[in-house]
């Protein structure tokens, strides 16, 4: 018996290392309002049912901050020097906002993906440049709710059940995109023959593999050496695996805050955005990252335009 106890708990300190020092900063506070420089989000008891509410956070692979603010429809990017928001697009020209998530920045453009099938990308002027709608414009029942979209060869990937599907060319014409949609098993073959480009492989798992690297879906970031990061908001702690052991970094929400959104900035910071109903004010806060310093030094002497939180 008492073996049996030594062996678990040599075996939790080769894969875990506990901390609960990960610290909070704040970078900037917005009153809850409809004024220019407020973000807005409504009380659970005062969203019906299918309505929306609440904000949303993006970083660029250049560092760049944007907040989705859905009651507003806006979609703003945070100057960070100056400690305001900026509108870079209106988001009621989505076709069906309501079940669309904001997913991811691109080159100028922001990348919606929603429930049933939806994937929306729309640009800073707000043109919509494609428009994907499985359940309303194919009857297809599928359940997906992010998405990858590769600007540079045209091509939107998601995930269903684990298996990835695809899109080539996706636009505006309904019938172009269900002529461009391709199945799992035919998304494996193109990737397989080569046909979508040598950036994307297929790893032993079937991963989607962009340039060598394991695509990360959701709330995961790479960085350094193969390491990997992972945000879990129910325990919480960030999961990090640094390329031969994991690590369980503990944090806790500062007292009053509650979580809105959260992401990671190329950088390997993580970014919380959290309201506090009693102040009724949001604050925008992030923890930085002191699990690989090395890469973060590396980022930011790589990006000299771009500026630290601190």
């Amino acid at each position: 018996m008492r073996k049996s106890i030594l062996y678990f708990l040599l075996f939790l300190i080769s894969t875990n290392t506990f901390c609960e020092d990960l610290n909070f900063r704040s970078i900037c506070k917005f009153n809850n309002g409809i004024d220019e420089n407020d973000l807005l989000i409504r009380k659970p008891e005062n969203v019906e049912e299918d309505d929306i509410t609440g904000n949303v956070i993006k970083i660029s692979l250049d560092g760049e901050i944007f907040i989705h603010c859905r009651d507003k429809r806006e979609i703003y990017e945070f100057d960070i020097i100056n400690k305001k928001i900026i509108s870079k697009c209106n988001s009621r020209f989505l076709p069906q906002e309501n079940f669309a998530i904001f997913t991811d920045v691109i080159k100028n453009s922001f990348l919606f993906c929603g429930f049933n099938g939806r994937a929306y990308l729309i640009d800073f002027n707000n043109n919509l440049k494609f428009s994907v709608d499985m359940l309303y414009d194919w009857g297809f029942q599928v359940n997906f709710d992010t998405g990858y979209y590769d600007k540079e060869s045209d091509i939107l990937f998601f995930k269903e059940n684990e298996k990835i599907n695809s899109i080539i060319h996706p636009g505006l014409d309904t019938k172009e995109n269900l002529k461009n949609y391709k199945t799992s098993e035919e998304t494996k073959a193109k990737i397989q023959n080569g046909e979508y480009g040598d950036k994307f492989t297929l790893n032993n798992k079937g991963n989607l593999m962009i340039n060598g690297k394991i695509f990360r879906w959701g709330n995961a970031i790479e960085l350094s050496n193969s390491s990997i990061c992972v945000i879990n908001t129910i325990l919480p702690y960030i999961n990090y695996y640094d390329g031969k052991q994991r690590h369980k970094l503990y944090y806790k929400l500062p007292d009053g805050e509650e979580l809105e959104s959260y992401t990671w900035h190329p950088s390997g910071d993580a970014y919380f955005l959290t309201i506090n109903w009693k102040s009724n004010v949001h604050t925008l806060w992030y923890i930085e990252n002191t699990w690989d310093p090395e890469w973060r030094e590396q980022w930011y002497k790589e990006h000299p335009d771009a500026v630290r939180p601190e």
